[in-house]
C-alpha cells in the first residue's frame, strides 16, 4: 500500500470524525446560555447541522446566538476546507503515483523486449561458438577411434582413460592441425570472450539463471589448474616422451585411482583436474544455450 493511498484512508477518517465530534459539542452546547442556537437541537439535527457547517454550505434554518459557537463554527468550516483540500491533494498525487508506476513499468518492458530483441540477433549471431565448444567437449573426452560416427556432445559416461582423447588431434577442419586440447582451450578463449561481451553489454537481471550460469562458466575458467600443464604437454604431440608416458599410465588406470593410498603418477594430475571439471563446465554450456534459446523463442 502507497503513502499516498494510506493518507486518503485517515483524511476520510479524519473528515467523519471531525462532522461526529462538532455535532457532539452542538448537541451538547446548545441549551447553554453562551452556546445557544436560535433553536434546541436534537442528535439528528446537530450531526446535520455539522454536516452543512463543515461543507460550508450554510441553509440558515440553524443559526448560533453567541459569539464563542460562531467561533467554534469558524474552526470546524476552515478544519472542513484544510481536510477536504488536503484530501482532493493526496487522492489526486495517489492517482498520479498509480499512473506513474504504470507508465513506468510499461517503458521497462518495452526497454527489456528490445533488449532481449538484440540478445536473440547476438546469440544467433554467435552460434557457431557454442558449436565449437560443444564438438572440443566432444574430442577431448573421446579418443580418436571412438568419434566416427558419435553424436558431437560431451561423452558424458566417459572414463579418465578415455581422456586421452584430448592429446589426438582435433578432427574438425577449422582447428588445423593441433591437438583437441589445444582446441578446446582456443574454441573456449572465444566462448568466454564472447561470456563476458554479454555480461557487459546487456541487461540480465530479469535472466538470474542465464547470469549465474555465465558468471559460474567464467569462473570455471579463470579457476583452470590444469590448462597450463596439458597445453604444455600437448605442444610435445604426437610424439614427445611424456605424452608416451601418459597413454601408458592411463592404459591401466581406472576411475578414482589417484584416491587410492600410493597413487604416484603425478603426470596424471593435470588430466585428473580437468576430469573433475569438465562436466560441470559442460553443463553450464547447456544451460546457457538453452536459456539463449527459451529468450530467443519468447521474443517476436
Amino acid at each position: 500500500m502507497s503513502i499516498n493511498s494510506t493518507s486518503v484512508k485517515k483524511l476520510v477518517i479524519a473528515y467523519f470524525v471531525c462532522i461526529i465530534f462538532f455535532a457532539l459539542i452542538y448537541f451538547f452546547c446548545s441549551p447553554e446560555e453562551l452556546c445557544n442556537f436560535n433553536k434546541e437541537l436534537s442528535p439528528v439535527s446537530a450531526l446535520y447541522f455539522s454536516v452543512v457547517t463543515i461543507t460550508t454550505l450554510g441553509y440558515g434554518d440553524i443559526l448560533p446566538t453567541s459569539e464563542l459557537m460562531q467561533v467554534v463554527i469558524s474552526i470546524q468550516a476552515l478544519l472542513g476546507i484544510i481536510i477536504l483540500g488536503m484530501l482532493i491533494n493526496a487522492a489526486w498525487s495517489n492517482y498520479a503515483e498509480k499512473v506513474e508506476k504504470k507508465t513506468e513499468a510499461a517503458l521497462k518492458a518495452q526497454a527489456q523486449l528490445e533488449n532481449d530483441r538484440k540478445l536473440k540477433a547476438y546469440s544467433n549471431a554467435i552460434s557457431w561458438v557454442f558449436n565449437n565448444m560443444r564438438h572440443s567437449f566432444f574430442e577431448v573426452t573421446t579418443p580418436v577411434v571412438n568419434r566416427e560416427g558419435a553424436s558431437l556432445e560431451l561423452n558424458k559416461d566417459f572414463k579418465e582413460k578415455d581422456l586421452v582423447g584430448m592429446f589426438d588431434i582435433s578432427l574438425k577442419y577449422k582447428n588445423g592441425f593441433t591437438t583437441s586440447i589445444e582446441a578446446f582451450y582456443n574454441n573456449e578463449d572465444e566462448f568466454v570472450g564472447e561470456l563476458k561481451f554479454i555480461l557487459a553489454n546487456f541487461d540480465l537481471d530479469h535472466h538470474q539463471s542465464l547470469q549465474k550460469s555465465i558468471v559460474d562458466y567464467i569462473g570455471l575458467y579463470f579457476s583452470d589448474q590444469s590448462r597450463g600443464a596439458l597445453l604444455l604437454h600437448s605442444a610435445n604431440c604426437p610424439n614427445g616422451k611424456d605424452i608416451e608416458i601418459i597413454r601408458q599410465c592411463l592404459e591401466s588406470h581406472e576411475d578414482g585411482d589417484q584416491f587410492k593410498e600410493g597413487f604416484s603418477s603425478t603426470i596424471l594430475y593435470p588430466i585428473l583436474t580437468f576430469s573433475l571439471m569438465v562436466k560441470t563446465k559442460y553443463k553450464h554450456l547447456t544451460s546457457i544455450r538453452d536459456e539463449l534459446q527459451n529468450i530467443s523463442l519468447k521474443v517476436t
